[in-house]
């Protein structure tokens, strides 16, 4: 009985540190058609509450990661030409940079793309970015305090296909700033 005792609890803690640095299920992918989005939502509406945003949705966190200490952390999912073409964690911090104090998602990105903070330095000072990128995926995590002092805390993940829409639409707008920019300089 002692033996079997011991067993359990050692199953429960290695099922326990497993499901703390699993990654996330976002629901979505990149590339994945708007429909699909408005279906979770109309699906799921009475239990998570979805915000709308300037890029396309977004969703907090801790309501579809349980367990991931993603607390204050919500899920942007951007949007273009109908597509998810990029989805962002981003740290929702108040003057006291309460939500990246808990290193919630400092450690999610650590656990799940491995150790980025070469320096030894201690979490809460870390001020960089890092990323990682191959021929399928592209993750920039940043964490960087702005002028105000206020931490600026991001995991970004897209891929190469999508990373050039972007940057090819976001081209465009500015372009398209310059050149009304001008037009009211002349008048």
């Amino acid at each position: 009985m002692k033996y079997f005792k011991i067993i359990t609890v050692s199953i429960f803690c290695i099922l326990t540190v497993s499901n703390a640095n699993a990654m996330c299920d976002l629901k979505f992918e990149i590339g994945d058609d708007a429909s699909i989005i408005k279906k979770f939502k109309e699906e799921n509406s009475k239990t998570l509450k979805f915000y709308g945003s300037p890029k396309g949705v977004d969703l907090l966190a801790d309501q579809i990661c349980s367990g991931q200490d993603l607390e204050g952390i919500f899920i942007e999912y951007m949007l273009l030409n109908n597509k998810i073409a990029s989805i962002t964690l981003k740290a929702k911090n108040d003057k006291n940079n309460s939500v990246s104090n808990k290193l919630g998602l400092y450690n999610y990105v650590k656990a799940n793309y491995g150790n980025f903070n070469k320096s030894g330095n201690n979490p809460n000072s870390w001020n960089n970015f890092h990323y990682w990128i191959d021929d399928t995926s592209i993750a920039i995590y940043k964490r960087m305090r702005n002028g105000l002092g206020i931490i600026e805390e991001e995991l970004y993940l897209t891929n190469p296909e999508y990373q050039e829409k972007i940057t090819k639409f976001n081209l465009k707008k500015e372009v398209e700033i310059d050149q009304l920019r001008k037009k009211l300089q002349k008048q």
